[in-house]
């Protein structure tokens, strides 16, 4: 009779270690996501601030586009900024995680080796202004650009960079400030825009007639 039991006990062990590794087995294991990351040396090829969205360029050349959300945190230089802080150009690390961007790092790039060449000798490359009855004929806020018509009705664009200063009517703006029809004084050194100062054009007689 016992050896009956001691048998019975034993099927019955069997049985239940069996069913417990059959339901181990059948559960599914998730996947963990992984944050996908882009390389430092990708850059900021074009930005909309008005969709939100964002095309980064990477080592290979190729271009994506990505949405910038809510939960997006944006840096620039290791410090907090926002998406309308960002230019095109700028070197950028960031984060994916399940087709959606969650963190960017902005880098202002370095300067070019052509720029840190040896300068010839001779006097220093002197900046170059247009005068002042030249006025803004279009802006550009995606491609940061804009295009200034100067006294004699000749149009030429300007990248505007990080290093450009901007100031209308004497305070210190964003280039998204401005304005199409504004005066402008622009200075320039070897082909770079560093200055921008603007103006509002004074009032027309016939709006001072009332």
């Amino acid at each position: 009779m016992s050896q009956c039991l001691k048998l019975l006990l034993s099927m019955l062990l069997v049985t239940t270690l069996f069913a417990t590794g059959s339901l181990l087995a059948a559960a599914p294991t998730a996947p963990v996501k992984k944050e996908k990351k882009v390389k430092v040396y990708a850059k900021i090829a074009a930005l909309d601030t008005v969709k939100n969205t964002i095309t980064i360029t990477d080592t290979n050349g190729k271009d994506t586009q990505y949405t910038v959300c809510q939960g997006t945190t944006i840096f620039l230089d290791g410090k907090f900024v926002k998406f309308t802080d960002l230019i095109v150009d700028l070197r950028v690390d960031i984060s994916a995680s399940g087709g959606k961007l969650s963190r960017i790092d902005a880098f202002t790039p370095p300067e070019e080796k052509a720029d840190k060449a040896p300068k010839p000798a001779g006097p220093a490359p002197k900046e170059k202004k247009t005068k002042t009855p030249a006025k803004i004929a279009a802006l550009d806020i995606v491609k940061n650009t804009i295009t200034i018509t100067d006294e004699d009705g000749k149009d030429t664009q300007y990248t505007v960079n990080r290093g450009t200063t901007i100031s209308l009517d004497g305070k210190s703006v964003k280039f998204a400030e401005l304005t199409v029809g504004l005066r402008v004084e622009i200075n320039t050194s070897v082909g770079k825009l560093t200055r921008l100062e603007a103006s509002t054009p004074p009032v027309e007689k016939s709006d001072k007639k009332k």
